[in-house]
């Protein structure tokens, strides 16, 4: 055959496949064609992405989803075994649900093109704190995603006892090795290559204590997971706050392991949301993103070509730029986890953190001129794009 369809098992398997139906499914794997599942590739579970019982399902290149999307497909080994995932809502009416995936509907004020009646002032001032010793890249790299998706101003405040007078790359970039003035900003983006220092524990402290909007990355969500009083300054912000863990700093903040976190990736975002008060936002494979009212949304996009160092401080900047930009809390944290995994779709490797910037600019800068990104086969690469102008 040129294409074999699972349709085995739906979305109630509660127990691992065995008997005739792993053999059905070991048959269905072997077979040299296009693999495609019917609603859900069979033996995943479809809340978590991970394989029912430890047993391995059925793996397929195309998913038809049917009604809504399962989240299954997009986390965990889930990912891997839907490859291509498509929904067909079968012409019904599918009722709102607490738990969706992130499209670009979610952030469509941050796609519309900005006015021309405007100055740098207009688009916020950003602040990275971060880059001890061994570690200003990740602050750095923070500083220039924050500058390159949008923010008018952009400051670096280093934690590294060397001299750094400027970023050479990006001269646009202000750099202070001195602690600056925290209230001169409405956003700041703290934590990436921090280090564990009083310092930075101070620091940290400080910044909690404005009233600007506070994006928490990397060495801060470890210092905030060991001090109860740091936790309880999160808890109590009147400011908003997103915090940014991969599985084992989420670990750390809700005192588990990662196994436990990956075995229900929707239920420890929404746990993390809940714990610090915070937007939570759960990378990883099928990033979650929570609030604390346990709304949620899972990202679509992304692959293993963010499996490098940096692409999570990139990802922090981002997230600085929209907020600095006066967007929504809602639609400046979807618009930067989605245009950050965008930037590398039909990449497997050799983008490096650096790359996910530019790439995730001109993914923006192709939305806003009302162009459809999937239209291209790799659409951010270093070519240019002839978009109409119509002014």
């Amino acid at each position: 055959a040129d294409v074999v369809v699972d349709a085995i098992f739906g979305v109630g398997l509660n127990r691992p496949i065995t008997g005739e139906a792993l053999d059905a499914v070991l048959w269905f794997n072997e077979r040299q064609a296009l693999h495609m599942a019917i609603d859900i590739p069979s033996g995943l579970d479809a809340q978590t992405g991970n394989w029912v019982g430890g047993v391995r399902g059925c793996v397929s290149e195309m998913t038809l989803n049917l009604i809504s999307a399962k989240a299954g497909c997009f986390m965990n080994e889930g990912k891997d075994a839907s490859g291509m995932v498509t929904l067909s809502e079968l012409e019904l009416s599918v009722p709102l649900s607490s738990l969706g995936l992130i499209g670009p509907e979610d952030f469509s004020h941050v796609t519309e093109l900005r006015k021309y009646y405007s100055h740098k002032g207009t688009y916020g001032k950003c602040l990275i704190v971060g880059g001890d010793e061994g570690k200003v890249g990740a602050a750095i790299l923070a500083g220039r995603a924050a500058l390159r998706l949008g923010a008018g101003l952009v400051a670096v405040e280093l934690m590294t006892p060397t001299p750094v007078p400027y970023d050479a790359e990006c001269p646009e970039l202000m750099i202070s090795q001195k602690p600056v003035d925290l209230t001169t900003f409405n956003t700041i983006v703290i934590g990436c290559g921090l280090g564990f220092t009083p310092k930075a524990v101070e620091r940290l402290k400080a910044v909690l204590e404005t009233k600007a909007d506070v994006i928490i990355d990397a060495d801060a969500l470890t210092i905030m997971a060991e001090d109860p009083e740091i936790q309880r300054m999160v808890l109590e912000r009147k400011g908003q706050t997103v915090i940014t863990p991969h599985p084992g700093e989420a670990a750390r903040i809700l005192h588990t392991d990662i196994g436990t976190v990956n075995a229900d990736r929707i239920l420890s975002a929404r746990e993390l949301a809940l714990a610090t008060g915070a937007v939570s936002v759960l990378k990883g494979t099928g990033t979650v993103v929570s609030l604390r009212s346990s709304r949620a949304w899972i990202n679509p996009t992304g692959s293993a070509a963010l499996a490098t160092a940096g692409t999570g401080d990139v990802l922090a900047g981002m997230l600085g730029a929209f907020f600095a930009q006066g967007y929504d809390m809602v639609s400046a944290t979807l618009a930067a986890v989605w245009l950050h995994g965008e930037s590398v779709r039909a990449r497997n490797t050799g983008v490096l953190a650096s790359d996910v910037i530019t790439r995730a600019a001109k993914a923006l800068e192709v939305m806003r001129w009302g162009a459809d990104p999937a239209e291209f086969t790799d659409p951010y690469d270093e070519g240019e794009y002839e978009l109409e102008d119509e002014n």
